[in-house]
């Protein structure tokens, strides 16, 4: 077994409550884990990779569910996924979440995208003939989700895309229509009829259905710590380019009056030079541990049952931010 003890130096303590900054930290105080999955998401939104970034932001809010932060982020996720219903009603549990918090700015936030959401959400209506209304045991899904009587015939906020409606009853058989809502800001009716006799005399209870999609899976351990580590790495390497940027600036302020073309300098310009050679030297460092932390977190995230026997942890100390990692 190798070991592997990367030790970068104590500069990046000013950078380390990055990890703990954020929208997270107004409600409450997540550990290391939900802050790196957080900022992980982030990225993901950047490179709008939806697919990855809300389910990882849900996980977030489940795990930490007085951020309010966190929920308006995912409410951002969905409306930038073009999922605009869901957006809406994670708005709605947002802005209640602020108000209750008496957190005034977060409640304006979440109602400005509610109105703004509004006029372009897509509308779904399920009519249920009056012949389908009278059997006995109805019940009506949409993509999973059970919808009382009340609901019938009322135009509905619908994400754009296909939607699977079932209706199940005694001594029938399962309906089940694909239907797409093909444009935000659309209204479409569909209609529940024609249930067929099951000869079986099978209860709606007796309920085959199929999901309509799996539930998302929890990130594994050796994701969560390739997101842990990756994020240290780019803090690392963040601010390694600080500190090169700082090097360079201490050499060109010495060039200007302390030091010759020969290198020769004055007392002020040996100060300046070896401020900037500190600087540098730290830079260098904290780019190599940067990088393999880098290395080590994307290759935890993106192989993890390649990398079954690595551990790798990401901690700070009175002296700096460490690396571990074993294989």
């Amino acid at each position: 077994m190798r070991t592997l003890r990367l030790r970068v130096l104590s500069v990046l303590i000013a950078v380390g409550p990055l990890l703990s900054a954020g929208p997270l930290r107004a409600a409450g105080t997540p550990d290391a884990t939900v802050q790196a999955m957080y900022q992980q998401a982030l990225l993901q939104m950047e490179q709008k990779d939806y697919a990855a970034a809300c389910p990882a932001l849900e996980e977030v809010v489940r795990r930490v569910p007085e951020g309010i932060g966190a929920k308006l982020t995912l409410a951002q996720c969905y409306e930038d996924s073009g999922r605009l219903a869901t957006a809406f009603s994670a708005y709605q549990v947002a802005e209640t979440a602020a108000s209750q918090a008496n957190q005034v700015e977060r409640k304006i936030r979440a109602q400005s995208h509610m109105e703004a959401l509004r006029p372009r959400l897509a509308k779904l209506v399920i009519q249920v003939s009056e012949a389908t209304r009278t059997l006995p045991e109805l019940e009506v899904k949409c993509d999973g989700i059970p919808m009382e009587p009340l609901k019938w015939a009322v135009a509905l906020p619908a994400d754009k895309g296909k939607h699977i409606i079932t209706a199940r009853a005694q001594g029938k058989q399962r309906w089940e229509k694909t239907f797409e809502v093909r444009a935000d800001g659309a209204i479409e009716t569909m209609t529940i009829d024609g249930l067929i006799d099951d000869p079986s005399g099978g209860s709606k209870k007796e309920d085959d259905e199929k999901p309509i999609a799996p539930p998302p899976q929890p990130l594994g351990t050796r994701r969560v710590a390739g997101i842990a580590v990756g994020v240290a790495g780019l803090l690392a390497i963040a601010a390694g380019s600080g500190l090169g940027a700082l090097a360079i600036s201490k050499k060109n302020e010495s060039n200007k009056e302390n030091c010759n073309a020969l290198n020769q300098c004055d007392s002020t310009g040996l100060a300046l030079r070896a401020s900037g050679r500190n600087a540098g030297n730290a830079s260098t460092g904290l780019f190599i541990a940067g990088g393999v932390a880098l290395a080590i977190g994307v290759t935890l995230l993106v192989f993890p049952r390649a990398t079954s026997g690595v551990k790798a942890t990401a901690t700070i100390g009175p002296s700096g931010l460490f690396v571990h990692g074993a294989w």
